[in-house]
């Protein structure tokens, strides 16, 4: 008598539809609040000491347009792998932070109506310099529709950081407003930069979350 083969069950795994790719533009309001919140997190957790907001003029903006161009620099280790920029659901962090902070890896789809130019310079796991790169994001890069370029920028931070630049239609008064609300309770220092003036750069106000209470 022949034995009987059993028919192999199906099997599935889980997977992100395509579509919901898509709808990340809309996940995020792209307000400037949500924007400097998540960086400014980001920056704390890769151990950055110290976060820069600098604002300028976009001189390739026409004539009587408003925009400004918002650059948001740390400190931190840098991003070794510029691919995990657009891996949703990834984000490169210890496995001990990602369980204590729940860190999902969804912050930096905050830039995805926007667009934005990131610059980093990683730093190594012995604590030495890697080599800096840059990459220009557009929307259709935050929704897979095209593959984004990466090049190597000797004028990323040093010895290591992350630098975010991002459009800005919203005046300066605007730009700063939101920059402080995010900078109120955050752990690390914030340096407001509104021109091109050294001497211009003002530490944005913070105060303990429970203060008053």
């Amino acid at each position: 008598m022949n034995a009987i083969t059993p028919t192999p069950r199906p099997t599935i795994r889980a997977r992100i539809h395509e579509s919901a790719v898509r709808r990340v533009n809309r996940t995020y309001a792209a307000t400037l609040p949500e924007i400097f919140t998540e960086g400014f997190q980001n920056a704390r957790r890769a151990d950055a000491t110290r976060v820069h907001v600098r604002v300028r003029r976009d001189d390739d903006a026409n004539a009587g347009e408003q925009k400004c161009a918002v650059t948001v620099t740390d400190d931190g280790h840098g991003v070794a792998d510029p691919a995990v920029l657009l891996s949703f659901g990834e984000n490169g962090w210890p496995a001990d932070l990602v369980r204590r902070e729940d860190a999902a890896g969804f912050g930096f789809a905050s830039l995805a109506r926007r667009g934005c130019t990131v610059s980093s310079g990683p730093r190594s796991p012995d604590g030495g310099t890697l080599p800096g790169w840059r990459v220009d994001l557009t929307p259709e890069h935050f929704l897979g529709d095209c593959e984004a370029e990466v090049h190597g920028d000797e004028s990323a931070p040093f010895p290591h950081g992350t630098a975010i630049t991002f459009p800005a239609t919203e005046g300066l008064p605007a730009i700063r407003s939101a920059a402080e609300s995010a900078a109120r309770h955050f752990p690390l220092p914030v340096v407001f930069h509104g021109s091109e003036t050294p001497s211009d750069a003002q530490p944005l106000p913070r105060r303990a979350f429970l203060d008053g209470a």
